[in-house]
């Protein structure tokens, strides 16, 4: 376990690998519906992997996180199944669904002839690079790219203590230097970095670190500077699909909690899609119109039950709560993030609401006698970091300090907004005409970029 307590990258590598390997000889075995259990795949990770000591809680938590991430699901209570076999299960049922006549349509597929006789399948271990390559301080090491000392501690023990980093791996801190680097010097020659690697390899922390190292440094020099420029949008990171753009927002939005609890300035993320609710409003807004319906009007709508569907909550439930589903107890944590209470909601239109979790046993407010070394704020048990209605990202154009530091959308939502008159200040082609402009973004990221290597 980190120093947090939550898995460390490894600990959830070895459990994930040694899941499929489980998973594989069943499938090979003519078992499509594959069961993995705590206990089997604990008993598993004692024979094969005996050097990481895992207990049934840190298992059962990997495995919880992989259910919020979408590499797992539970097809019943205690039993698993990773997406990967899933889908070879699901390869496995696919029967003809072509017919003349589509009366009784149901029925005729369920006697239909199946297509695939038999699946077997290899999963191989992914490749991943060797996290203690450099240490965490060397990843930081950016040359002659200036990055206070402050924002460089900050950034440390967010990586140390609050993901549980024992190291970096060397494609990181190559990354991390390039990044900063060329974005210090305004990139004159219009360089691209491309960071390769395989699942899980940490591309996303490889680019992220950088940029929210630049972000917090260039928001900080114009400060100093007396400059009327506001620093805007950041980084806009684009994603082909909205269920990528969410799990990315998950990982983020974790990062972000961290930094600010090890001493960093205040950074944000906003995120646009076809999901994103023009208003929070009873006619527009599900979960609102639901409650509402439920208790009678908003004003008695009890505080934690209108729930924020962009995300679930990105911690992990406490130490006491795992033991507790350990041991098979009845507890099960509810992940999803919520309105604090009324207020927040109506906040959501306007500024950053106050989001918890739906279960205050999954993620609650942290003991201050319980900080980590480097930690200089308890945890308050929130995120207040996310712009979660597009009408609260268009009021950022007459209130630029509502403007994300970090933009998250998909590629058909940016084409849109490129164009559209109300959005344009996200761009920096904006200025209220009395001298305060707002920068255009530092960084476009096009995450989840896939490549077939040519036959």
């Amino acid at each position: 376990m980190s120093t947090t307590g939550h898995p460390t990258r490894e600990q959830v590598a070895a459990v994930m690998a040694r899941m499929e390997q489980l998973e594989g000889r069943q499938i090979n075995f003519g078992i499509n519906n594959t069961r993995i259990t705590v206990d089997v795949l604990t008993a598993d990770l004692r024979e094969n992997a005996p050097a990481l000591s895992l207990s049934p809680r840190v298992v059962e938590a990997i495995l919880r996180d992989g259910l919020r991430d979408g590499g797992v699901i539970e097809i019943q209570p205690g039993v698993y199944r990773s997406r990967i076999a899933e889908t070879t299960r699901d390869i496995r049922l696919v029967r003809q669904r072509f017919f003349d006549d589509h009366t009784r349509l149901p029925q005729k597929i369920a006697r239909s002839p199946e297509l695939v006789e038999a699946v077997r399948t290899e999963f191989r271990p992914r490749t991943r690079p060797d996290r203690q390559q450099v240490a965490v301080a060397g990843l930081l090491d950016n040359g002659n790219a200036p990055l206070d000392a402050d924002l460089k501690e900050t950034l440390r023990w967010t990586i140390e203590e609050g993901l549980g980093w024992g190291g970096a791996a060397e494609f990181q801190r190559r990354a991390f230097t390039s990044i900063y680097g060329l974005s210090g010097a305004d990139n004159a020659e219009r360089e691209a970095i491309v960071v390769a690697g395989d699942t899980g390899s940490g591309k996303t922390e490889a680019f992220l670190f950088p940029i929210l190292a630049r972000i917090a440094q260039r928001k900080r020099d114009l400060e100093r500077s007396g400059s009327h420029i506001h620093g805007g949008v950041g980084a806009v990171l684009v994603y082909p699909r909205i269920k990528l753009a969410l799990n990315q927002l998950s990982r983020i939005a974790k990062i972000l909690k961290l930094w600010g609890l090890y001493g960093g300035p205040r950074l944000t993320v906003g995120v646009q899609n076809a999901l994103v609710s023009g208003t929070i409003s009873q006619d527009y807004y599900e979960p609102l119109k639901q409650a509402c319906a439920t208790y009678g009007s908003r004003a008695n709508i009890p505080p934690r039950t209108v729930r924020m569907d962009l995300m679930d909550c990105p911690f992990a439930p406490p130490d006491a709560v795992l033991t507790h589903l350990s041991r098979g107890g009845a507890v099960t944590p509810d992940s999803r993030l919520v309105f604090a209470d009324n207020a927040e909601i109506e906040r959501a239109n306007t500024t950053y609401p106050r989001l918890v979790s739906a279960d205050p046993r999954y993620w609650q407010p942290q003991d201050p006698a319980a900080l980590t070394p480097h930690q200089v704020a308890p945890d308050d048990g929130a995120l207040d970091q996310l712009l979660v209605t597009k009408r609260a990202l268009e009021r950022s154009r007459t209130t630029p300090d509502l403007i994300p530091d970090i933009l998250i959308i998909t590629d058909k939502s940016l084409s849109r907004y490129l164009v559209q008159p109300e959005y344009q200040h996200l761009w920096g082609l904006w200025s209220d005409g009395g001298g305060a402009d707002i920068a255009p973004p530092r960084f476009l990221v096009l995450d989840e970029v896939h490549l077939v290597p040519p036959h």
